[in-house]
């Protein structure tokens, strides 16, 4: 889904807004990012923006680079205060209801599957003093546990082997987001997707201490 913007743009720019700033921390990314994007880029080859970015990140994977892209979009904590402004005006307007009941737990809507390098994000209504998830999948995938309180610095917690528990105080926002983001980047031709990049991204997710918008 695309997050609204002040001046119109989409998902491309937050883009690069987050890898300047690199609120994250990632070494090699910051203020001189986009210019190594073109530096670092194999002419001639066909390799992605992704690939390049591969090369330029010294510590993180791509897939950890975007799963922590769409965590902090869930409340457009990217270092962009008008941005989110923005935001935080329109949200009652963004559909949220990515899943639905399943089980013991959720499953994404059949067309809302995340699409490579896309996420899910999940607001999540909390009733105790803790959450705990649980993601699964058969495919790939980064998941990480959102904890917004306004004037506070967001926490960020990716699931260790699918799963966290997160300490929740009055007034905070929680949201999960699951993302589709494999660690190695996949070469495609963007006038013919292949099967692989066109599948949505599969998978459970279990919660406990809150629910989840259906």
């Amino acid at each position: 889904r695309k997050i609204p913007s002040p001046s119109g743009g989409g998902k491309k720019k937050w883009g690069f807004t987050y890898l300047t700033n690199n609120p994250d921390d990632f070494a090699g990314l910051g203020q001189d990012t986009l210019r190594q994007l073109m530096v670092q880029y194999q002419e001639g080859s066909n390799e992605t923006p992704l690939h390049t970015l591969a090369r330029v990140s010294q510590n993180a994977t791509v897939g950890d680079i975007v799963g922590r892209y769409w965590a902090r979009m869930a409340y457009v904590d990217i270092g962009h205060p008008s941005a989110q402004d923005v935001f935080f005006n329109q949200r009652q307007t963004i559909n949220f209801a990515n899943v639905e009941a399943s089980g013991n737990g959720y499953k994404p809507k059949a067309d809302r599957q995340p699409r490579y390098m896309g996420a899910n994000i999940i607001p999540l209504t909390v009733s105790g003093s803790e959450v705990q998830v649980k993601v699964t999948s058969d495919a790939e995938f980064v998941a990480t546990v959102v904890v917004y309180r306004e004037g506070v610095e967001s926490s960020y917690v990716t699931l260790t082997n699918g799963a966290a528990t997160v300490p929740v105080k009055t007034g905070e926002q929680v949201s999960v987001v699951v993302a589709n983001a494999p660690a190695e980047p996949i070469l495609y031709d963007g006038f013919n997707l292949s099967d692989e990049v066109s599948k949505g991204l599969d998978y459970t997710l279990e919660v406990t201490g809150a629910t989840v918008q259906v």
